[in-house]
């Protein structure tokens, strides 16, 4: 998905909420994300996830209500 797909596909997503701005860069996307008020939208982690894939990060488990398997990330225990 190239940026002005995904710009269109957020876009779509946020139709029917109340957030008063269209979304046409990476740094509204941005802007969206870092505002935790908006964390209301059920779509704010797909949003997140589109950003992701935008900016080439590895996934990240952020987005407290969706989980996400992230491959070749080892834990380490440590002893108490």
């Amino acid at each position: 998905m190239d940026e002005q797909q995904a710009f269109n596909k957020i876009n779509d997503l946020l139709d029917n909420t109340d957030y008063p701005t269209r979304i046409t860069s990476i740094a509204d996307i941005d802007d969206f994300l870092l505002d935790d008020d908006n964390r209301r939208f059920e779509t704010y982690p797909v949003i997140g996830r589109i950003y992701d894939d935008l900016r080439k990060k590895p996934e990240v488990d952020r987005y407290m209500d969706v989980a996400v398997e992230k491959e070749g990330e080892q834990t380490k225990r440590t002893a108490h």
